[in-house]
């Protein structure tokens, strides 16, 4: 369910549970006076933050904002890939074990240690 869809069943459950009044033509709309007939959101984000409106003024104000359709992540940094060849990989696999560590950090701790040599340069 999209944030506009749950906006809409907000609004629907607010009118049933009389916290908003039912538009049945006695309460006009904000813009023009006329009956409203139309809860309109702003923003999506904030379901319950409503105006009455009629129709063609709805029509008139066009979409909301639908802020909750994006969510922003956390970027991540993509981790490095290290190609070892295998004739390398069986004489570090057999120092992994010995030293009860895997081959994934004994290389990323030889890269650290080469980056920081290069770094002191």
């Amino acid at each position: 369910m999209n944030s506009q869809q749950r906006a809409y069943d907000h609004v629907a459950r607010a009118v049933q549970s009389g916290r908003l009044p039912h538009l049945d033509g006695a309460i006009p709309c904000i813009d023009c006076g006329m009956p409203a007939e139309n809860y309109d959101h702003r923003d999506y984000a904030l379901p319950l933050a409503v105006e009455p409106v009629c129709v063609g003024c709805n029509l008139r104000r066009g979409p909301g904002l639908n802020r909750g359709a994006v969510r922003l992540r956390k970027k991540r940094e993509t981790p490095a890939v290290v190609e070892v060849p295998f004739a390398f990989y069986r004489p570090l696999r057999l120092y992994a074990l010995h030293h009860g560590q895997s081959v994934k950090a004994i290389v990323a701790e030889a890269l650290t240690q080469h980056l920081a040599k290069l770094e002191k340069k």
